[in-house]
């Protein structure tokens, strides 16, 4: 006998999470796109879409969605801006 019944089901319901990357390079969608096949595989449950943006809007992308609440689950961050992102400058005064 089980305490609670809602522990009955023990499946986790599937999730779909946006990865916002700048590679919209031919070559470099399809290494992101291997890799992203893989993680599924791994984790059947979770499902990548990718939002990719070109790199001379990026930065900027970023900045807006951030202050609108509206960033990806994930996102690519290069560590040179990570070093000189402002916390203010991504989430608003």
């Amino acid at each position: 006998m089980r305490l609670l019944t809602g522990c009955e089901d023990d499946k986790t319901s599937a999730v779909t999470i946006e990865f916002m990357h700048s590679s919209v390079e031919q070559e470099r969608q399809a290494v992101i796109t291997k890799l992203i096949e893989k993680f599924e595989k791994e984790n059947p449950t979770i499902t990548v879409k990718q939002v990719p943006v070109e790199e001379d809007a990026y930065n900027t992308k970023v900045i807006t969605l951030a202050r609108t609440g509206a960033l990806p689950e994930v996102i690519e961050i290069s560590h040179d801006y990570a070093k000189v992102m402002d916390k203010r400058a991504v989430a608003g005064p």
